[in-house]
């Protein structure tokens, strides 16, 4: 089984995370909420066969977020462990957002609400030495994140 406390698999998990560079849109990760850490590895690691990709954490929030997947560079699976939740998620609460590389955050951004997309989060970092992220939601409402995936 893998361990909790693993950090990355990888040297450079960033770089394919948040589709850093990238020249078009791709589908990066969706993320889910757990609440039992090792069950989840246990689960997606050793049950599925992903491998752990990487691992941080977002003090701000009191959440450690996990990813995993089938090989490096393909779309994850973020599996956000909040530190202080206690009780089961709802099927409604456990879903958070599709998580979108943009080469051009603000055109993307400008072309989602010409459409009548409702902006949640506008443009920042939500991480010091990550790229910059929005929010906004489909029709449905559904979140969708939009990850800058170019520099400069």
């Amino acid at each position: 089984m893998v361990a909790a406390s693993s950090r990355c698999e990888i040297e450079d998990y960033k770089s394919w995370m948040f589709g850093l560079n990238a020249s078009r849109p791709q589908l990066l990760h969706m993320m889910i909420r757990i609440r039992d850490v090792k069950a989840a590895l246990r689960f997606y690691v050793d049950g599925l066969g992903m491998r752990l990709l990487g691992r941080f954490e977002v003090e701000a929030r009191r959440v450690t977020a996990i990813f995993v997947g089938f090989e490096v560079g393909s779309t994850a699976v973020e599996l956000a462990h909040y530190w202080d939740k206690k009780e089961p998620y709802s099927h409604g609460s456990s879903y958070s957002h599709l998580a979108v590389g943009v080469p051009e955050l603000d055109v993307a951004l400008a072309r989602l609400v010409d459409v009548g997309a409702e902006v949640t989060i506008r443009p920042t970092i939500l991480v010091a030495g990550m790229p910059r992220v929005a929010f906004v939601k489909d029709p449905d409402g559904y979140m969708v994140q939009l990850i800058q995936t170019r520099n400069g």
